[in-house]
């Protein structure tokens, strides 16, 4: 077997160690069936730029974080769910989101942690959460 082969050989038994280690992991974070609480969710995710209570706050490199809790009041009494859903979803990435650029593109995170359902369900929780916080 030729070196160049050897090689091949090698990166494919790391890339197939490294994915079942991966995978062992995820299925030790990620449980389907588990119930989600959006209050812990946004504890763990969120409260570090946007404050414990929702308020707005200083992300870790300074940037304004917005005040969730006035969204509702913000939207003439409607509470926003598409565009809070696209900005969890797309984060900072968002063309209008012109408040904060560096705002982690969530869905992604929450994707390559768990899966696609797991994604969905967290935005869904996170939504609801913020929305019961309206002032």
């Amino acid at each position: 077997m030729s070196v160049r082969n050897l090689r091949r050989v090698a990166l494919a038994g790391l890339g197939a160690l490294a994915l079942q280690a991966s995978s062992s992991l995820a299925a030790e974070v990620c449980n389907p069936n588990q119930a989600l609480s959006g209050a812990a969710l946004f504890s763990e995710n969120c409260a570090a730029c946007h404050g414990a209570d929702a308020t707005g706050g200083k992300t870790p490199k300074g940037v304004l974080a917005p005040n969730l809790t006035v969204l509702t009041s913000k939207g003439q009494g409607k509470f926003p769910a598409p565009r809070l859903a696209a900005i969890i979803r797309y984060g900072g990435a968002l063309p209008d989101h012109t408040i904060s650029q560096q705002m982690p593109v969530w869905a992604k995170v929450f994707y390559l942690e768990c899966g696609p359902e797991y994604s969905r369900r967290v935005v869904v929780e996170l939504m609801k959460y913020v929305e019961s916080l309206q002032k």
